[in-house]
């Protein structure tokens, strides 16, 4: 039996306190996006819902990217993060289990 969860993918970055700029970063299901955006103060304030840039790869047409800037979200989405969450490998491994 199957039983539907939630799922989540979490970023740790440890850095010198000093050193570290405070950054504005969200990835949801496009509905959820802009729900979100209306409702998060700091969403609302720092942030806009990006369109997917047309060189590079990008999250899955499903969700959506709100950020402060284009090179906070490509900074956190490298093509290897990609890969490693949204390409070929990843579903042969866990996508069966997600449909």
């Amino acid at each position: 039996m199957i039983v539907p969860t939630r799922d989540e993918i979490s970023f740790e970055v440890y850095m010198n306190d000093d050193a570290m700029d405070h950054v504005v970063f969200a990835m949801a299901k496009k509905k959820a996006a802009k729900v979100m955006q209306k409702e998060e103060r700091d969403l609302q304030r720092f942030a806009t819902l990006l369109s997917p840039p047309n060189a590079k790869k990008w999250v899955c047409d499903d969700l959506a990217v709100i950020s402060e800037s284009k090179e906070v979200a490509a900074d956190f989405l490298t093509d290897a993060v990609i890969d490693q969450v949204f390409g070929d490998k990843a579903y042969d491994k866990v996508g069966k289990s997600l449909i």
